[in-house]
């Protein structure tokens, strides 16, 4: 597997390139530690076993991409659109989901110990062998259709 590393000390030309990458479909195992993605079209992308650590990602639009064993931790996801995504195995650590959309999130065995989701929406979601707490669990806004 190829490992890509991505320079993100130009801010500007990051959502440039990465909307390129994501159109040559070469994010998987990407390392984008600290990148600034907010805003960022990540939908459908295949970000499996990528590093976006500590990464901005508010109002990121990740709907229906593949973040399978990717590192989350400590990621701003705020108001981002993870619906439809498959987070298995994903590393949600201390990851703030503030007003996410998560409907419809495969989250099996996701870790989400820390991870802020107050006012989340988590409809459908699948949390089967996640690690969450309850007080986390009492954060989350489900709603009925």
């Amino acid at each position: 597997m190829t490992v890509h590393t991505l320079d993100t000390e130009n801010k500007e030309s990051v959502k440039e390139i990465i909307n390129l990458l994501v159109k040559e479909g070469l994010l998987q195992g990407a390392n984008l530690t600290d990148a600034n993605l907010k805003g960022a079209d990540l939908r459908r992308a295949n970000l499996t076993d990528a590093n976006l650590k500590d990464a901005g990602l508010y109002r990121a639009n990740l709907r229906g991409a593949e973040l399978r064993r990717a590192d989350l931790s400590c990621a701003d996801l705020s108001c981002a659109d993870l619906s439809c995504a498959f987070l298995s195995s994903a590393n949600l650590i201390g990851a703030k989901l503030g007003g996410a959309s998560l409907k419809d999130t495969k989250l099996y065995g996701a870790r989400l110990t820390s991870a802020s989701l107050t006012s989340a929406d988590l409809t459908s979601l699948n949390l089967y062998g996640a690690k969450i707490t309850p007080k986390q669990l009492a954060e989350i806004i489900i709603v009925d259709e």
